[in-house]
């Protein structure tokens, strides 16, 4: 890809950009400071343009890092009592 050409796909890039960022900041997805919106923003750039797939992936888990909760893990604890405890080795005789 030779400099026009990148900067040309760039500036196609940007109003989709733009438009992805509104949603997001009417949804409250942004981060208040500008510093980080700007670099989310060049993380999109990165993102949507020719880069390798590696940059790809990096600057899509530094998307979802800065906007998106991370999962929760669902951990079950079962509080067994001692009278459970001698129940049971009760039935197993």
């Amino acid at each position: 890809m030779t400099v026009a050409q990148y900067e040309a796909h760039q500036a196609a890039q940007k109003p989709i950009i733009a438009k992805i960022l509104k949603k997001m900041s009417d949804k409250g997805q942004l981060p208040d400071d500008p510093r980080a919106v700007e670099a989310l923003s060049e993380a999109m750039k990165v993102l949507r343009g020719p880069q390798t797939a590696k940059d790809k992936i990096a600057a899509a888990r530094l998307i979802l890092d800065f906007t998106k909760a991370k999962p929760t893990t669902k951990v079950e604890h079962t509080v067994r009592t001692a009278e459970d405890i001698l129940d049971e080795m009760a039935e197993e005789d």
